[in-house]
């Protein structure tokens, strides 16, 4: 009798196990568990594997862990903590339509537009310009009016950790930009990253994020703090950099200002233009336009030939559809193989499940099952 009561109580803990991991009734995206933070604590988190994104809360230091379903899933909800002088913009999920169209190699191309506040083309024109690594000769041109559209969705972001009397010091800049009213979307890396010189790589979350939409030298439109960092499992775990984004919810719906840009997933055009907008560091805050081709691509980034430095980490890349419009299509990385034929400039790519995930912040997919 022993035995079987106990058999029964092991059973009934798996099926609530198993609960934790599934998707909810309502179809929303679930936290699996909940820790206070351990610095550097990266393995043995949980004793199942169904998750896949990483959640940290830059406001009380907790960890959630996700199990992100990209086929069937609901807009999020928000974490807003500061009130916007801005009249409401009162979007609809049903303005932000994901549009599917089949290549010539039957891969499923996804695409949503952005936002233009100015209201001109759907917020997604062609860039007009005033003047890691370098792909030959150095192609960059400074952007003059990087407050403006098509420009301002683009920022430098400064991550700060606490120092010893407390108070939070800049270690990395980055660049980051706008996928929603208040989603920033930029390179992991910098943001989960080593601080000590030990010589004992211990990753751990920043302590603070600050972003500076449109920033051009001294002159700053918004100073915009960061709530909360969400990366890839991969990354969290192993550092790889095939999963090398990551997404910052801000504390105010800043996009509603400086617009956000549409993005496109799947897409790759052997030798097509591509382009960048981003914050090189020893450029003194001012926004460089970077143009270069695709040169090759994996399941998980594309191979360009962007020129890339120091604090580009983060930027937006750019393609040009058949339609005249732009879209993001992936994250500027690293640089791979200096010296090495195999050069390229590394950008993580908007595949199917990164494309999903983006627009779980501003719409719904939810696939609702057929009798």
């Amino acid at each position: 009798m022993k035995e079987l009561i106990m058999l029964i109580i092991n059973l009934f803990s798996f099926m609530n196990l198993k609960n934790k991991t599934g998707t909810n009734i309502e179809n929303k995206p679930i936290s699996l568990t909940k820790k206070s933070l351990t610095q550097g604590e990266t393995s043995n988190l949980l004793n199942i594997d169904d998750y896949n994104i990483v959640h940290y809360n830059i406001l009380n230091g907790e960890i959630t862990y996700e199990n992100f379903d990209e086929n069937n899933y609901v807009k999020r909800s928000r974490t807003l903590t500061s009130i916007s002088t801005l009249e409401d913009l009162k979007l609809s999920e049903n303005n932000i339509i994901i549009n599917k169209i089949v290549d010539d190699d039957n891969n499923e191309i996804l695409y949503s537009e952005g936002y233009n506040p100015n209201n001109e083309n759907k917020g997604n024109e062609i860039a007009l310009l005033s003047e890691g690594g370098i792909y030959g000769e150095d192609d960059r041109t400074l952007i003059e009016n990087s407050n403006t559209y098509p420009y301002f969705p683009t920022g430098k972001i400064n991550v700060l950790r606490k120092s010893v009397v407390g108070e939070p010091v800049v270690t990395n800049t980055g660049t980051g930009f706008l996928e929603g009213p208040n989603v920033l979307v930029t390179a992991a890396h910098y943001l989960f990253e080593d601080s000590t010189d030990d010589g004992v790589n211990n990753p751990t979350f920043i302590d603070e994020i600050k972003f500076y939409p449109g920033i051009n030298g001294e002159t700053k439109p918004y100073t915009v703090k960061g709530v909360s960092i969400s990366i890839p499992r991969e990354y969290y775990e192993e550092e790889d950099l095939n999963y090398d984004w990551a997404v910052i919810e801000l504390e105010c719906d800043v996009g509603n200002y400086t617009g956000w840009y549409g993005k496109i997933g799947n897409w790759y055009e052997y030798n097509s233009d591509v382009y960048s907008y981003g914050y090189p560091v020893n450029q003194n805050n001012q926004m460089y336009y970077a143009p270069g081709k695709i040169i090759g691509k994996t399941n998980y980034i594309y191979k360009t030939t962007v020129d890339f430095t120091e604090g580009q980490s983060g930027s937006p890349l750019f393609m040009t559809g058949s339609d005249g419009n732009t879209y993001v299509c992936g994250i500027m990385s690293y640089d791979f193989g200096i010296g090495n034929i195999e050069f390229h400039i590394a950008a993580t790519k908007f595949n199917t499940f990164v494309f999903h995930y983006l627009n779980s912040y501003v719409a719904s997919n939810i696939q609702w099952p057929t009798c």
